[in-house]
């Protein structure tokens, strides 16, 4: 069985919701913030994946620096308070890898 193409339009997220932000240098920007119980973390966590396997399938040569000629990069990371599990998730890109990541998840429903 081949992998699902990129350019194929993902299922709509279910916890994650990105906010869009272009820098001055080209450089745009997704921000997604999610908090959940314990029994939901895992469903996070594999929204998580599927978005940045997504990055990797559709622009194969990131992660990495932007600056360093990477299409793409991420910062990914978890917080614990009391029974909330919080996961933040930054992925930046150039113009061609922003197109294609508006176009795969930030789709109207």
């Amino acid at each position: 069985m081949s992998p699902p193409s990129p350019a194929a339009q993902p299922a709509p997220l279910q916890f994650l919701v990105f906010d869009v932000s272009e820098g001055t240098d080209g450089v745009h920007t997704f921000d997604a913030l999610a908090s959940v119980q314990a029994d939901q973390r895992m469903a996070l966590a594999a929204e998580a994946e599927v978005v940045r396997r997504w990055c990797r399938m559709a622009f194969a040569q990131g992660p990495g620096p932007l600056e360093d000629g990477h299409p793409w990069d991420e910062d990914l990371h978890w917080q614990t308070e009391g029974a909330w599990h919080t996961l933040s998730l930054s992925v930046t890109g150039t113009d061609a890898f922003a197109q294609a990541f508006m176009d795969a998840w930030l789709h109207s429903e």
